[in-house]
């Protein structure tokens, strides 16, 4: 869960800058299936809708070097400050 928390903030910041205050106000993850023994952890995330206060994302996270998705988590992060509209809508990491 910490890899897609952190893929969703880094896409925020990446997108719109940085924002005081953003925190995660929902979080719901799937597991799918058991990931590979000794691999780490890769997340690929996309913001799906940048608001003026609320952002909303997705995360997919899979074992390196497979293309199986191993869990996937969709997040809201909520900012006090306005958020700017984005040009981007999209980033992916790997970590």
């Amino acid at each position: 869960m910490t890899v897609a928390d952190v893929a969703i903030y880094v896409a925020i910041l990446g997108t719109i800058g940085i924002v005081p205050l953003a925190v995660t106000t929902s979080l719901t993850i799937n597991f799918l299936r058991k990931p590979a023994a000794g691999k780490p952890i890769v997340g690929a995330c996309r913001l799906m809708k940048v608001g003026r206060t609320l952002v909303v994302g997705e995360v997919a996270l899979y074992s390196q070097g497979n293309a199986e998705i191993v869990a996937h988590e969709g997040m809201l992060k909520f900012s006090e400050g306005e958020v700017m509209v984005a040009l981007s809508m999209e980033s992916a990491i790997g970590i």
